[in-house]
Order: structure tokens, then sequence, then C-alpha cells
């Protein structure tokens, strides 16, 4: 290191094997050494398939190398790329300190002799004490406890290992053991860091960065560096600033960035201009900085089926996100959210649709059947995030999470796309089923379940609706504490759904002109007095055809995960498989029957995140317990991941239902295999985090905690962290706009994959019959007008696409006989397996799982009278 260098932050650059939890290691590096870091992947097509001089070339930029963990092995040269060439460096002028971690550590012991062996008992999450002798970069250091991730081990060959532990084997002489666990009789003693004799290079098996490890993670960073700095200064090294990057990546994550470079259409230089002008000029979105028109008032009853019931909401396009209440009346878990947002769309159809299609990259928006906008090849995040800030506002309720904005769902294919994981089939849907879908909402309602106050709120500017529509809801709820009967709803939805027409929505110019409309939806005419009564729908659902996932196909496709987790492909892979529900067509099938669905199981199995969607084709019923991501309008986020499971009864050797309560629950979801499943998924969720926070601005406060629903005890942690801050605390940007990156940074949700996120998808893809998720496994929730957003993971939940949007997987037809109609429900369930999983205690956690919601499927069930509040 040249003198006049002495002082400038190290410059690292950090190799990144696509591992999920790359971004808490550059974390890591900023925070212990004050680190400059530079993140490329170890297939970046400048450096692999070139002449090596470009490599090293670039390398002399930086003052050392950490060459990261990710899946594989280091002999499949396609899993380690370029991090192999680290170790050939000439050693005149080019050599540099190089820290590998896990797939870096065990690439380093290859090339110099070692043998990678499979562990009997693969370390994946499991928290063990490192011993050491204080030397190396464990000088000065107290105990180590650390998290590991491995299937694989380096084998030094020592001839006697009980004595020679920490001396080099003749079959690698020039690497020095300096750390070793000894936890695990099965696998005897496992190598945990190496130091080179001659060269500049360190390794440690284990993860310094995982939230679990213990401060002496970072204490080893510090001691590398301190080593490294040695090194430097006994060499004569021309100082070289790093080159700069062709396509602009200092961050941590290449995919944040490149996310918000405008499509390239052919347009404009920016395609959206028109398109946003025709959107004003039809009043499908609000005016920049416009004002929210808010009244507030206190009610009686806060009850969202009989307000939506007012509204005659279920009669036509929907979105309803409901915070369950619990049989006091009281959220389920008021930390996750106390309010519920009521969307009141056009009851025509006419709010402006938002529809992304993966295959061709389509992006289309529609209000009602007019097809305003159809274009391949978009970037719909870099729309997403364009459109939230035209529409940005700062003038509503700050006590009101939701003013209006986007709200639907994005699909768990949507969400492979952010990864570069492509379906490998779409199959006949062919682009007929949108992967993320939004209406734009207007006007909405929202419940303060804790206070007991009504929102009424418009973002259409003077709108007379707010003021007529508080007192209509005011005269109806401002009753005596019991609430009106089913009959006086039914009596009083169809007049006051019927008068409150949207305003401001009239002709307009429009940019596509085909005369491509998708066919008309529903008539909205089909109002609650022709739902079906219990009875029928008790008649209905005794001649449902079910059709679940088999024991023996489920705990295969388990034993088929635990030989990738072996193999050292996967962490964790979170296998899921689709339950089918087909239920005859009737008349009340657009619109009653979902909603009668959806009350059933509000009340069977109310949870923080209930949903009731009804838009484009695609109805959602949904009782998630799962928060994904939420900021708010300061950007403060919070993750809430939830991984074991345990169900509340569970039946004796006898026969007697028994109940499972906190303590056993605890000592259950306490076991070093739920722990493991919870503890990667943490780190993932950081790791996702810190790609758009940044080192400094991420924090858990909640680890592995367990919470009670309604059936079952899940073992949930809450990380969280403050968008548009630099690691000194200070303001860096516009933290609104970093909502959109990070919710797109983090998809699909890591608690649906498992980890290494992209290779645990890829794998998955063929593990579970390339049948898309769809739906389940994706996200919903709301990006508001005012800068915040709120999404769940869509769990517990079940879905159908109308007759137009079926796929090869979902059908509406006849029966055998040629009778009878019938239309498919889809039930998605799962669970993360590990090395520690047993298949069949995996299908049975599966079951439970979609017990939960099968439950609103089950005629002998019987639902408590839902209209007494």
């Amino acid at each position: 290191m040249a003198k006049d260098d002495a002082c400038h932050a190290p410059r690292i650059l950090f190799l990144d094997a696509y591992d999920s939890f790359a971004n808490n290691i550059v974390a890591l590096l900023r925070q212990a050494i004050g680190a400059d870091v530079t993140t490329i992947h170890i297939d970046d097509p400048r450096f692999l398939g070139q002449e090596p001089s470009k490599f090293s070339d670039f390398l002399s930029g930086y003052d050392a190398v950490v060459a990261g963990p990710g899946p594989g092995t280091v002999t499949n040269s396609g899993d380690v790329g370029l991090i192999s060439r680290l170790w050939t460096l000439p050693s005149s002028g080019q050599e540099l300190p190089v820290l590998g971690i896990c797939l870096g550590f065990q690439s380093l012991a290859h090339a110099y002799g070692a043998s990678i062996r499979k562990l009997p008992e693969p370390r994946h999450g499991i928290i063990t004490r490192v011993l050491h002798q204080q030397s190396s970069i464990f000088q000065d250091v107290g105990d180590v406890h650390a998290t590991q991730y491995h299937s694989l081990r380096v084998d030094l060959q020592h001839f006697k290992p009980t004595t020679e532990l920490w001396k080099p084997s003749q079959k690698c002489p020039k690497l020095r053991p300096v750390a070793w666990d000894l936890d695990s009789t099965m696998n005897g003693p496992v190598l945990m860091a190496v130091e080179h004799l001659v060269h500049p290079f360190w390794g440690v098996q284990y993860h310094p960065e995982s939230i679990c490890t213990n401060p002496a993670g970072a204490q080893i960073i510090r001691n590398w560096w301190q080593q490294a700095t040695k090194w430097l200064n006994t060499r004569t090294r021309k100082s070289v600033n790093p080159q700069p990057l062709a396509n602009g990546n200092g961050h941590s994550d290449a995919r944040i960035d490149s996310s918000f470079r405008p499509a390239q259409t052919g347009l404009t230089a920016n395609p959206w201009d028109a398109v946003h002008a025709t959107l004003l000029e039809r009043g499908l979105v609000n005016t920049s900085q416009c004002t929210v028109l808010h009244e507030r008032f206190t009610a009686t009853t806060c009850d969202v089926k009989n307000i939506s019931s007012l509204l005659g909401l279920p009669s036509g396009q929907t979105i309803i996100l409901e915070s369950g209440l619990n049989s006091k009346k009281e959220p389920i878990r008021a930390e996750t959210g106390s309010h519920s947002v009521l969307c009141c769309l056009d009851p025509e159809g006419r709010s402006l649709r938002l529809e992304y299609y993966v295959q061709n990259q389509i992006l289309q928006l529609w209000c009602g059947d007019e097809l305003l906008y159809n274009q391949p090849i978009v970037d719909v995040w870099a729309y997403l995030k364009d459109l939230s800030e035209r529409c940005r506002t700062h003038n509503g309720p700050a006590e009101v999470p939701f003013w209006g904005g986007l709200a639907g769902i994005v699909s768990y294919e949507a969400g492979l796309e952010t990864i570069n994981v492509h379906p490998k089939v779409i199959g006949a849907r062919g682009g007929r089923r949108p992967d993320i879908l939004f209406a734009f909402v207007l006007r909405s309602i929202v419940v303060n379940h804790v206070e007991q106050t009504i929102h009424v709120q418009s973002i259409e500017g003077d709108d007379k609706w707010v003021h007529d529509t508080t007192i209509k809801l005011k005269n109806a709820l401002a009753a005596p504490v019991h609430s009106p009967s089913q009959d006086q709803f039914s009596k009083l939805a169809p007049k006051f759904a019927t008068s409150n027409p949207l305003n401001g929505l009239h002709n307009g110019t429009t940019l596509h002109n085909k005369a491509n409309k998708t066919p008309s939806s529903p008539s909205p005419a089909a109002t609650l007095d022709s739902k079906t009564s219990r009875k029928a729908l008790t008649a209905l659902l005794h001649r449902a055809s079910i059709t679940t996932p088999p024991r023996p196909s489920y705990t295969s496709k388990v034993a088929t995960c635990h030989h990738h987790i072996r193999a050292g492909n996967s962490y964790e892979l979170c296998l899921t498989a689709p339950t089918s529900v087909q239920l005859p067509r009737t008349q009340d099938s657009s619109h009653s029957l979902p909603w009668q669905l959806y009350t059933r199981l509000r009340r069977l199995n109310p949870a923080p995140f209930g949903a009731y969607i009804r838009l484009a084709g695609a109805t959602v019923v949904s009782s998630s317990p799962e928060r994904f991501l939420s900021w708010t309008r300061g950007g403060r986020c919070q993750f809430r991941p939830i991984k074991g499971t345990v169900k509340k009864t569970r039946q004796t050797a006898s026969g007697q239902i028994e109940t499972v309560d906190r303590g056993e629950a605890e000592r259950i979801l306490g076991s070093a295999k739920e722990r493991a499943e919870n503890l990667m998924i943490v780190d993932l969720v950081r790791h996702d985090l810190h790609g758009v926070a940044g080192a400094g601005n991420v924090w858990v406060s909640k680890l592995m905690g367990v919470e009670e629903y309604e059936t079952v005890w899940q073992l949930v942690s809450v990380v969280e962290g403050q968008l548009g801050m630099d690691g000194d605390g200070q303001k860096k940007k516009d933290c609104e706009a970093e909502g959109v990156a990070l919710l797109r940074a983090s998809l699909p949700p890591g608690s649906m994959t498992g980890a290494p996120k992209k290779r645990s998808c890829e794998l998955l893809q063929d593990l579970e019959d390339i049948v898309p998720r769809g739906v389940y496994s994706g996200v919903m929730g709301y990006l508001d007008v005012g800068g915040g957003g709120d999404f769940a993971v869509v769990i517990r939940t079940a879905f159908r696409w109308d007759e137009r949007h079926q796929g090869h997987d979902e059908t509406i037809g006849k029966s055998e006989d040629g009778g009878q109609t019938f239309e498919t429900w889809t039930v998605g369930a799962g669970g993360a397996v590990t090395a520690q999983s047993d298949p069949d205690a995996e299908y049975d956690e599966m079951r439970v799982k979609l017990d939960s919601i099968m439950r609103m499927f089950d005629p002998a069930v019987v639902v408590d009278d839902d209209d007494e509040d």
C-alpha cells in the first residue's frame, strides 16, 4: 500500500456467488472496517471468459478481496467462477489479500490440495462454538459462537486428527488450521478457518455476518484487515483508483440500481409522459400534491363485513384488506396493523387497472374494458416508481396509513423475474393471467379498530362523495351496540351502492386505439339480495370435489430436497403443493359465492392480513398471518417472516383432542430445526434490506418469538430498517422512492423460497412439476400516494380465475356426465425443508397449514352467526 493511500477507506472488492446473505457481509465490512465496497458477481461477463489480464488489471484498483459464500461446490467451475482466479494471480505486484467465506474458504482450501466432502450431518442455520488458539485472525478474540451454512467440508487429510489439528497436513502443507468445530460427534472435527503460510489468504467456513454469530464475527473482520494491511505495507503497489463499472454498479446489490433505468420502448426518453397525461385527463389518478379530502367519525360498530355490505362492495370489482379481529373485537395482532382498508372502486368498473405479464414483459393499463396502453418489454418496476412519484402527495391525515393509490397483488412469478429466474413453462395461460394486478384507488374507507373510528377519503379533488358517504355511514353505524340484521343491510346495500357513482370519469383520447377490449365483467347488479343462502351454500359445499397432494408424492419431493441440500445446492427449500377445490358453478358464483366464502373464512381463521379481492378475472380470499414488507411515509420499514408452525390442538393416542399451550409451543418451536428454518430467512431478509437501506440502517427487533393465531402457534421474527439514510444517519435522498425499490429487491418472499433464493427457486421449479404458483406465494397490499406501503405474503389463501383467464392447470368445464359446470379454486400450502426435516413431518406440517383454510370449504364446519357483532 502506498504511503499516500494509508488514510483512505479500505477499497474492498466483494465477489458475490449469488448468495442470499451477500449484502450482510458487505454491510459488516462497511461497519467493521469502514470499507468502500464494490460488488461484482462471480460470472461477470466483463472478466469471465476473457483474458486473465483483464481481471487482474481490474483488481489493481482494490486493496483486498472478499470471496463470498454461495450454493454449489468448488469442484464445479460454474459455481465459483472468478473466485478460483484469486489463488493464481502473479505474486509480483498483482497479488491481493483475500478473505474467503464459506464457498470462498472452500475454494481456497481446494486450490491448495484439500478435498471437499459431504458432511454426514449438514449444518444450515446451526449455531456452534468455534474453537481457536487466538492466533492469526483470531488473535485477542474470545469465545466464538457462529452460524454455519454448509453441507460440505474441507478435508486437509490429517493422519492423526486428534493430535495434529493445529498443524498443516502433509497433503496441504501451506494451509495452517486456525479454527475447528468439534460440536458434532457424527461429523467429527470440521475445519472452520485456515491461513495460507506464504500468500495473504485467509478463510472461514462459518458466517461472521449472521445475526446469530456473536460480536466475534466483526472482530474477525477487523483482525483480517489488520493482517492484510501489514502485508500490503510490505509491498510496493502502484495506487490505482478502482475502475468504473460499465453498469454503474458500486452498490452491494446490482439489481437495485439497474431496475430504475428508463424502459427502452423506443417511444420517448420518458415514455410515460403521454400515458400520464391521459390518466390525468380521464380522472383516473390524482393530481400531484392534491389534498386528501377526509372526514372521520367514531362508530359503535366497525365491522368490515357490514360496512362492505352497506357500500355494495361485494357486487363489483373489489379490494378489501382487513385486519382480523378476535372474539373481543380487538385486532388479532395489533402491532402488525390495526387498520382495515376498503377500496371504493368505481361500481361500473371504470377505475384504472394495471396489468403486467411476465411473458414478454407486457404492461397494460385499462379503464374498465377499454385498453389505454399496451406495451411489451417494459420495466414495470420503473413504471411503478414513476407513477408513484407523479402521484405523490403529503396533504393527508398522518394517522391514516392509506390515502389512496395502487392496491392489488404481485404473483410469485413476477417475483421470480426480479431475480432472473424465468418460469420454464407458462403453459396455456400464455399471458392471459396478469402477474401484477393493481387498481388505482381514488376513494377509500379506512377503519381504525383500536380507536373505533372510520375515515372516509378521496383524492379526486372537490368530491361530494366524502361528505355524503360519511353521513350515510354515520346514520347506519352510529346505532345501538347490536348491529343491524343482515336483512337490514341487504335492503340498504343496493340503494346505497348505486347512489355513489364516481365523479370525474369522462371520455378522452387514448394512447392505444385498437378495438381490443376484454369481455365485460359480471354486472354489479348481482346484489346481496340474490345471495345464496347458508343452506344453499352448505349444499353446494357438499358437492365439492377436492384434490389434495398425496403423501407419497410430497414426501418423495422432500427427499429430493434433502439430496439438493446435502449436495450444497441449497440451505433450505420452501416446498409447496397446490390443492384444488372444484365447486359447481351457479348464477351466484361471480360475486355472492366468493363473498360468502370470505365471510366464512374471516370467522374461522381471522388473521392480521385478511383480504377479499375481485379484480380483472382474479378472485382472492385470504387470511394471511404474515406481513411481507411495510414502510411508513418516513421510510421506516419492517419485515415479519414466519417460519415454524405448531397446531393449537392435537389428537392423543386415545383419540382425545388436547390443547397445545404456549409453553408446549415454545418447547417445540425452540428446537434446533425450527430455529434454523427461521434464522435462515431472517438472514436472507437482512440481505434484501441491506441492499437498499445500506449498512447501519438494518436491525432485528424480534428474533424467533412465538406468536398465537386462531388455529396455530407461529415462530416469528421482525427485521426493521430505515430507508433514505446514509451510514452516518444523514438523510441521503427521497426515502419514499426507495419503497418501490425495496419491494422489488425483496421479491419473491424469502419465507416462500428458501436460501440462497435464486438457486433455490430454480430447484423448486422442477420439484413442483413446473406448475406456476401464481397468486400463492406472491404478495398483496398497497402503494400509498403519501409514500408508504404495506404488503402481506399470500398464504392461507384460496384463489380462482374467471373462465377467460383459465390455464392448463385450472379449468372450467362440465362434469363427466355432461351435466353441471364447475369452477376451480386453488389453495397452496407447504413448508421449509432443511437437512433436519423428516419427510412425513413435513407433510403433516403442510396439512396443518392447508387445513386452516380448507375448513372454509368443509360443509360440516359450522360458522358462528357472523351477522352478530
